[in-house]
């Protein structure tokens, strides 16, 4: 939906180029995106459900604050289980 708004896709256009590579992504669905529609999944797809790291950090910006998140984590086995934080 938000290609559909021109307005809005201007506003935030800048954050969704994505420079770094793409090609580890492999994302398909059988259908060929628009232009917009592809930066929107390419985007999507590394920022997750983050606004802030959708629509306020570049694709680079956001790989490396991930790639920092992951390397200061004191147990990555166990984020990756569900086995850190109180339940």
């Amino acid at each position: 939906k938000a290609v559909e708004h021109e307005e809005l896709y201007m506003l935030v256009k800048p954050f969704l180029d994505m420079d770094l590579s793409t090609d580890f992504m492999e994302i398909t669905d059988g259908q060929e995106p628009s232009v917009k529609e592809g930066q929107i999944r390419r985007k999507y797809y590394l920022a997750g459900g983050s606004c802030r790291y959708m629509f306020e950090m570049t694709g680079a910006d956001v790989r490396e604050e991930l790639q920092n998140a992951i390397q200061d984590a004191s147990d990555i086995a166990g984020i990756f289980t569900g086995n850190i934080g109180s339940s």
